[in-house]
């Protein structure tokens, strides 16, 4: 082939193109190979190097046949056959890597269906060509076998490897391609190989060999090859198993029938042998699916029962969540008597807040180990959410003489006892304290169980607006409250949607000539029956109900009008100011700058004219949020002021922290000047500090001459108070610019 007639070295026509493509292919994987990463590395490698023996031993043929020598049989086919078990594995780690969990299954699966198909192989490939009689040592009878038992392997392979998966990229169905034309052309070359008959099926051997590594090099370059190994959605097990295990049940059968018609017959030997391969794949496999189904079955179950537990069962606390709380109080026998105290702990947030979520749940532990104390023998206790428990004590009828409301007040009390005792989490001590709430089910009563939990929850709110670590039970008169709290409620929405409630001014005069510096803005509510609503008593609802914050905006409107219009009718004296009460809500909002910035705006004021007020409580509610909140609204211009100064927790460090411009001490002391010493100490010392600060100080609840005397002496430039005037409407209070002072009362 290499020799001409004339002696001369050169390429038959068509091995030069052959090798040619074989080359390019080998050389386009090891690119890919450099291009990939993952797995898809380790598999064109693999694949390169099956192609590269297949390569190396078509070179070594032509180089035999030139040199007279007889290639078949000799080491050459060594290197053929070891091309199968390289790419075989390159096949394997393939599967693996796209489908993990599933790959090693359908991979068995395609042997199943090829163990099917060695019996036609055997009579088609092996036994009707007449090669196996024809081959003379054992070494030749072997190789003769390993070429198609090869072949069959790696179809096999791949056939689990494209039923594997659903997702199949153009690469993926080039190598699919590359394979199978490769396999069916080594098939047919053995037959022509070992068969009389060979001119025909020669030329498509070569072109079948062309075609896959033409594939190979096209397959190699495409833009999916470096993510072929990347794990892929799994395909529907039950449809791949059915399709590859029905093809091996079937397939011996037709395999058999095709050898018998076309074939000649078939060996029983062989026969035999290969029902008994294909059977032992097939109970492999079917032990390995039963195995897995059980697994399966075991694993639902047991995340069965884990649901079922976690459904009832609070993680954390290891008690009964609300959903076994509801049913136990569903199951408790209605000829019992029971009690249900709501336990909440008092100060749960700031451990969160200041040492953290861990500190927070060792505290909530420790406090569920404690109120199962503190209840046994009878209680039960749940954990409903965050620091909120639920104990149960029933009393049965062989303790009905006993009275359940008093056993729950007893187990109310121990709980709080044991809840006020220090909490020590790393070298830290924690005074949490609780608050309860009682509600009862007498026996043989009707029982609503979310209601039972509704009044016991109402109940301990009442416990902690009455000042905490105390327990409540729900009664007649506190239903009585809540119903006539509702209807308040309702009454301040449609007093807000009708815009009933006012602000009235009461002025911040000068001591020393009583001219007015400013004015403090007080809600004021006429409801429709004409009735002078206490702002004690609606502002507590709106609080509590989330309305205070339209309140407040609507008071922040009307208030800065109001300053705006006053203070043109005075152009020839200093301007007044306004004071506007802030709630704690509004303090925690995160655009309290932006809505200041948009009245200010709308009114036009100078923002010097607007002090925000607000009390000692409301900053410490959350400092640093406060801080932020403020110092947002004082860079506006707006001055801060600080109400009831001296009766809440008020520090030097809290007005160090704090834009504080205005302190105003509280009228407690104002009062006692006349009376206790301490009285003028404290108004004495307050003055001293706000002027050591620079802030401005105002006394409030002045009431006679002789309190106004001793403010004067003591260094006081501004008050309010009823001795001045009384807080009036905004028209009223608009005449007092026309004045040069207000007149004592």
């Amino acid at each position: 082939m290499l020799f001409g007639p004339t002696g001369i070295w050169v390429f038959d026509s068509a091995d030069l193109p052959f090798l040619l493509l074989s080359f390019a292919a080998t050389a386009m994987c090891v690119r890919t190979s450099r291009r990939s990463t993952g797995k898809a590395v380790l598999v064109w490698r693999l694949i390169a190097l099956s192609a590269a023996c297949n390569l190396i031993a078509d070179i070594a043929w032509i180089a035999f046949e030139v040199f007279g020598l007889t290639p078949s049989g000799s080491v050459i086919d060594l290197v053929y056959l070891l091309s199968y078990p390289v790419l075989l594995v390159a096949l394997a780690v393939l599967i693996r890597a796209r489908d993990p969990h599933n790959g090693s299954e359908h991979a068995l699966d395609g042997v199943a269906v090829v163990a099917g198909l060695a019996l036609f192989a055997w009579q088609a490939v092996v036994v009707a060509p007449g090669g196996l009689a024809e081959a003379g040592s054992l070494s030749q009878q072997l190789l003769l076998v390993a070429y198609p038992l090869m072949d069959l392997l790696l179809l096999g392979t791949l056939a689990g490897l494209m039923f594997g998966t659903t997702r199949r990229s153009p690469a993926l169905w080039g190598l699919f391609g590359y394979l199978f034309i490769f396999l069916v052309s080594d098939m047919l070359y053995a037959v022509v190989l070992h068969g009389t008959e060979g001119g025909t099926l020669l030329a498509v051997t070569d072109l079948g060999f062309a075609v896959a590594y033409t594939l190979l090099g096209v397959t190699a370059l495409n833009g999916t090859a470096p993510l072929i190994a990347d794990e892929q959605p799994a395909a529907e097990t039950g449809t791949s198993r059915f399709v590859l295990l029905g093809a091996a049940v079937v397939i011996p059968s037709i395999t058999a029938v095709i050898s018998i018609t076309f074939l000649g017959g078939v060996d029983p030997r062989v026969f035999a042998a290969s029902a008994v391969a294909v059977a032992l794949v097939l109970m492999v496999r079917v032990a390995r699916i039963m195995s897995a189904e059980q697994l399966a079955r075991r694993a639902a179950e047991k995340a069965q029962g884990e649901l079922s537990r976690l459904a009832l069962e609070d993680p954390l606390t290891g008690l009964p969540n609300r959903n076994a709380l509801l049913d136990r109080l569903a199951s408790f026998p209605p000829a019992d008597s029971l009690a249900l105290l709501f336990i909440d702990l008092d100060h749960f947030k700031v451990v969160n807040d200041t040492a953290g979520h861990a500190a927070g749940d060792t505290i909530l532990k420790i406090a569920a180990a404690r109120i199962c104390t503190a209840v046994q023998p009878t209680g039960e206790v749940f954990r409903l959410s965050g620091d909120e428990f639920v104990a149960l004590c029933g009393t049965g009828q062989a303790e009905s003489n006993l009275n359940p409301e008093v056993l729950a007040e007893q187990a109310a009390q121990r709980v709080l006892d044991v809840l006020s005792a220090v909490f020590v989490i790393e070298d830290l001590r924690w005074f949490i304290g609780g608050s309860v709430g009682i509600a009862a089910s007498q026996a043989g009563s009707a029982r609503d169980s979310d209601q039972l939990i509704r009044d016991a929850d109402v109940a301990m709110y009442e416990a902690k607006r009455q000042g905490r670590g105390r327990f409540r039970s729900f009664d007649q008169d506190l239903r009585e409250a809540i119903r006539n709290r509702h209807e308040l409620e309702n009454e301040i929405r449609v007093a807000i949607d009708r815009n009933e409630i006012e602000a009235a001014f009461q002025p911040v005069v000068h001591l020393d000539g009583h001219e007015v510096a400013g004015f403090e803005a007080l809600a004021r509510w006429r409801d429709r029956s004409g009735r002078n609503r206490s702002a004690a008593e609606f502002i507590e609802v709106a609080e509590q109900t989330g309305l205070i914050s339209q309140i407040d905006h609507e008071m922040l409107r009307k208030s800065c009008r109001f300053i705006a219009e006053f203070n043109e009718y005075r152009l020839d004296r200093e301007p007044a100011w306004v004071s506007v009460n802030l709630s704690t809500q509004e303090l925690a909002a995160q655009d309290l700058s932006t809505r200041i910035a948009s009245v200010l705006r709308e009114t036009g004021i100078d923002p010097s004219w607007l002090t925000i007020e607000l009390t000692e409580g409301a900053l410490t509610v959350d400092p640093d949020v406060a801080v932020r909140r403020l110092t947002e609204v004082h860079d506006l211009g707006v001055s801060l002021a600080v109400d009831d100064f001296g009766t809440g927790y008020s520090s030097l460090a809290h007005l160090l922290r704090f834009p504080v411009d205005v302190l105003k001490v509280d009228r407690i002391f104002v009062d006692g000047l006349t009376e206790t010493t301490s009285s003028r100490s404290v108004a004495a010392a307050a003055l001293q500090v706000a002027q050591t600060l620079g802030i401005t100080s105002v006394a409030e609840g002045v009431e006679t001459q002789v309190q106004a005397d001793a403010l004067l002496a003591l260094g006081y430039d501004l008050a309010q108070g009823y001795l001045f005037a009384r807080a009036m409407p905004a028209t009223e209070a608009l005449r007092l610019a026309l004045g040069p002072s207000v007149h004592p009362q």
